[in-house]
């Protein structure tokens, strides 16, 4: 709603509809993702009230066996899209669960067969064919021969491919950047942060900068598994990662400041590395940026 609200036009496709607010569908022009057969039976009974057709797009169950319509259910599906009226399926499609692994390719081929049997048996029922798509970033990379209609990139708009075979042909658009707060001493056998965590072997000086975990960042960066970086060099976490904050030693650098730019992940330190430091993925770290971290869009 809010993206409309920004006046943009381009179509919106909703995932994860509950029946909460029907009516904003159609307020708003908003495309709803329909994956149960009660979810379309509530959408056909509020239809009437409305004044304008609503497109909407299903998903079928093909393998992945989290949302999505079961072939089963096929049959059920064209019998209530029959009876709808002020509702268009403008595309139908299905989700790959391991597209990027090779060692289940053989699952990958069954979903799709599966998918496009579901489909051709819509189409027949609709008289008009819509829109198909099933491929995600590894799929686009994997299997081109399924990019159908359309594809749904998710990773790959980051330059991220978790196949590694464009690993090197894509560009990372993402940089995350912080600032330090506060330069203090630490003498040997001092500590910062909870638990006493980071200790200070030897007499050293630690930067103070302004991220912790409420903003996204995993606490298992935390410790020297993680390093940042200010004015091209890098320097290690010390002491957990703290809710708003964490510290850095960066010993006796005397030119790092408050205010200066720190870099958590860019192209370089990117976020892969970052995910395999904290036992996750790519997805859980990007995922993870709060809102309340500022977003700046950089077109070139």
């Amino acid at each position: 709603i809010r993206i409309r609200q920004a006046k943009c036009k381009l179509p919106l496709m909703i995932f994860n509809v509950q029946n909460k607010n029907l009516h904003a569908l159609w307020q708003y022009n908003l495309e709803p993702e329909v994956y149960s057969l009660d979810l379309l039976k509530q959408l056909i009974e509020h239809a009437p009230f409305e004044d304008s057709e609503l497109s909407i797009h299903l998903k079928i169950e093909s393998g992945m066996n989290r949302l999505g319509i079961i072939p089963d259910n096929i049959e059920t599906l064209i019998r209530l899209l029959r009876n709808a009226s002020n509702i268009k399926v403008k595309s139908v499609f299905s989700h790959l669960a391991a597209s990027e692994n090779e060692d289940h390719d053989s699952h990958t081929h069954e979903q799709v067969n599966t998918f496009l049997t579901g489909y051709e048996a819509i189409c027949s029922a609709l008289n008009y064919k819509p829109m198909k798509h099933i491929l995600n970033t590894g799929g686009v990379v994997r299997f081109p021969e399924y990019q159908f209609d359309m594809v749904r990139l998710g990773l790959g708009l980051y330059g991220i491919d978790e196949t590694s075979e464009l690993r090197n042909k894509l560009i990372r658009s993402h940089t995350l950047k912080s600032h330090v707060l506060q330069v203090k001493r630490l003498k040997k056998g001092d500590t910062t942060g909870y638990n006493r965590a980071g200790k200070s072997e030897i007499e050293t000086s630690i930067a103070v900068i302004s991220i912790g975990y409420a903003d996204g960042f995993m606490r298992k960066a935390g410790n020297g598994n993680w390093k940042v970086r200010i004015h091209d060099n890098y320097y290690p976490i010390i002491g957990n990662i703290c809710m708003d904050v964490c510290m850095i030693n960066i010993a006796d650098h005397s030119n790092i400041n408050p205010g200066d730019e720190v870099i958590i992940f860019d192209h370089e330190n990117n976020v892969e590395k970052l995910a395999q430091v904290s036992e996750t993925i790519s997805y859980e770290i990007i995922s993870r940026i709060a809102p309340r971290v500022k977003r700046i869009y950089v077109h070139k």
